[in-house]
């Protein structure tokens, strides 16, 4: 483990993200008591570490190490109430452990419980998308990815 008193250019930029974010998560706390801000205003940086601490607890299969991405991600990027965040990291984790299994997942549940999140941050923001469509797009995204983690020399 790297030593938190250790020069910035000694410690790995993702060493955070593979530490539970206690960083990020930190910073969430803080900002709890803050008005919640527009979902088009968030660190960029954060929302990297975060998603990357996201998709090594889903290779790992760490489901609760992913609900804490997950709640910290639909936090920092939607700017959710708490009780929203929940809900929504809920449906996120359901999904990714819906779409795990290889073979044998199910792309269909996992598509309509992203519909599911989809739809409540289109319906709090009035954002102009349509939810299902959305879902098919990340689904597809996820089977694309696995596909080239599979067989990478498919579609070159």
């Amino acid at each position: 483990m790297i030593s938190p008193s250790a020069p910035e250019a000694a410690r790995p930029a993702i060493a955070p993200a593979l530490q539970g974010t206690a960083g990020s998560f930190t910073r969430l706390r803080r900002s709890e008591h803050q008005a919640v801000r527009s979902h088009r205003s968030f660190d960029p940086h954060v929302v990297g570490e975060l998603e990357c601490a996201a998709w090594v607890a889903y290779y790992r299969r760490d489901w609760i190490a992913f609900v804490g991405s997950a709640l910290r991600v639909s936090r920092h990027v939607f700017g959710l109430s708490w009780k929203t965040t929940i809900q929504c990291s809920w449906l996120v984790l359901r999904a990714n452990q819906l779409w795990a299994p290889y073979p044998g997942d199910d792309a269909e549940r996992s598509r309509r419980m992203m519909e599911r999140f989809y739809r409540i941050v289109q319906q709090l923001y009035a954002e102009p998308f349509d939810p299902a469509t959305a879902a098919d797009l990340e689904v597809e995204w996820w089977r694309v990815h696995r596909d080239h983690q599979r067989w990478p020399c498919a579609g070159t």
